[in-house]
């Protein structure tokens, strides 16, 4: 009678065991699905990560035209800005202000929101990241605007550098080249920024 209670014993044992193993296996997919939940896939992780390298190209471009910026506002002296004449100064130093404030603001823009960008998704909130990214776009847009105004102004202010350092008809000559260069590169750029708004709606 022993063994036989025993065996009892143990057949009970076996299908609890049992009982639970089948319990765990059904919660597995569950636990799957909501840590999969609002994770994007590896393909579109990716398309993303170069999305954010195209703000990067943003900042470091703007941080170039900024140190162009000051480099040429070091080459002037007060007694060239004095003598000249003074709406030619004054649209030049209004000129490089604009360039050097505005390309600062552009790159601070874009490598904060790269940076906090690129954090977010390491820490694997994806769905934070996409938050993030709308709440961020106004930003975004503002420091597209002072990219654009940085390059403007610094082409402006370096054509004009022509008129302040060369005197008579060789720095009337240079702005003029330097002018013509300068509107047909922002007709390019323009075009280019149509056709690319068209593409990207």
């Amino acid at each position: 009678a022993a063994p036989m209670a025993v065996r009892a014993t143990q057949a009970v044992h076996v299908q609890q065991r049992a009982q639970v193993r089948v319990i765990k296996e059904k919660e597995k997919p569950d636990l799957g699905k909501e840590k999969s939940m609002g994770q994007f896939a590896p393909g579109a992780l990716d398309r993303i990560k170069m999305r954010l390298e195209g703000q990067g190209t943003y900042a470091v471009i703007s941080a170039l035209v900024v140190n162009m910026g000051i480099r040429l506002l070091s080459g002037n002296s007060p007694e060239m800005l004095t003598q000249a004449w003074w709406p030619v100064s004054c649209a030049y130093s209004c000129a490089l202000a604009t360039c050097v404030l505005s390309g600062v603001y552009a790159t601070v823009v874009f490598t904060l929101t790269k940076m906090y960008a690129m954090t977010v998704i390491g820490n694997y909130k994806d769905a934070q990241f996409a938050e993030f990214f709308q709440e961020t776009q106004k930003y975004r847009a503002a420091g597209f605007k002072a990219f654009c105004a940085s390059l403007g102004s610094f082409a402006f202010a370096f054509v004009t550098f022509f008129l302040l350092k060369i005197r008579g008809w060789p720095g009337i000559a240079g702005f003029a080249v330097g002018v013509g260069i300068v509107l047909k590169g922002m007709l390019d750029f323009r075009g280019i920024y149509r056709r690319a708004g068209k593409t990207l709606k």
